[in-house]
């Protein structure tokens, strides 16, 4: 009997790379041994990316969403959908990350080492080199780099995560009070706490490269008007990593944080000019 998975992915507006990244889900060696029902939020798409999805994918189940949801929202209603029919697994993936051929190979392996009560998390790299992390796991808040072996992780990137059921009934749907960058984290915090190990692939199973080389509320390109509200807005949202901290980390870490995070966006480096 075939293993069951379900695919959780959130879209707005990437339609060429959301085409990209379900082709290369289902081109993955082993995918044929799979049960695979493939969940697709569309918040608020305008650029044809559902109707092209449809068209390509017709099994593609395509949920529909306001434009408010952002990603963790948009996953936390795909993913409560999904769980409507039982799985054995649960694969979080963003539509910017392009999947190896050896991905699947490489995650359940690292699983069936890990054993039942256990989350990989997909190491990403960079696109030109192919040898440098980018999304996956962090300790120490930095970038934990593939050894060959799964590695447990603090901070748990949300970009391709392979969960479990078992793992699920644990620790549940990722929590929809963080609307958009904080949920994988704070997932991964969750299920540490819960008892469940975090672990990075052993090799990288994708591509998806750096988003965040211009963070607007540090950077000197914008206005300090621009800076503070980007700073607390839905996207980086300083309130919700304070809160996020706050509950799993210690409390002067989160003030701590918090405090550096306003004082760089009040106080921007300004960048040297040849």
């Amino acid at each position: 009997m075939k293993l069951s998975i379900a695919v959780i992915m959130t879209v707005h507006n990437r339609r060429e790379a959301t085409l990209e990244c379900i082709s290369n889900f289902y081109s993955c060696h082993g995918i044929e041994e799979f049960e695979v029902d493939f969940y697709l939020m569309d918040d608020g798409c305008t650029d044809g990316t559902p109707d092209a999805v449809t068209a390509s994918f017709p099994k593609v189940k395509v949920i529909k969403g306001d434009g408010n949801l952002f990603w963790n929202r948009g996953m936390y209603y795909c993913w409560k959908e999904a769980v409507n029919i039982p799985h054995d697994f649960y694969l979080w993936l963003n539509d910017d990350t392009m999947l190896f051929k050896d991905a699947l190979d490489v995650l359940f392996s690292d699983y069936s080492k890990a054993g039942q009560m256990s989350i990989i998390t997909g190491c990403c790299c960079d696109t030109e080199t192919k040898s440098q992390a980018t999304y996956g796991g962090r300790n120490s808040n930095r970038k934990v780099q593939p050894s060959g072996n799964p590695q447990e992780i603090i901070g748990m990137n949300g970009n391709v995560v392979l969960i479990p059921n078992a793992v699920y009934e644990r620790v549940g749907l990722n929590d929809p009070y963080y609307h958009h960058a904080i949920g994988d984290f704070e997932y991964g915090y969750r299920a540490r706490k819960e008892g469940v190990r975090v672990l990075l692939s052993s090799q990288f199973v994708a591509t998806c490269d750096r988003h965040d080389s211009d963070v607007k509320c540090f950077s000197s390109n914008y206005s300090l008007k621009e800076r503070f509200k980007y700073l607390y807005s839905i996207r980086y949202n300083a309130w919700e990593q304070l809160h996020c901290s706050w509950k799993y980390e210690s409390k002067i870490k989160a003030l701590k944080t918090f405090a550096i995070q306003n004082y760089r966006t009040l106080f921007v480096k300004k960048k040297m000019t040849n």
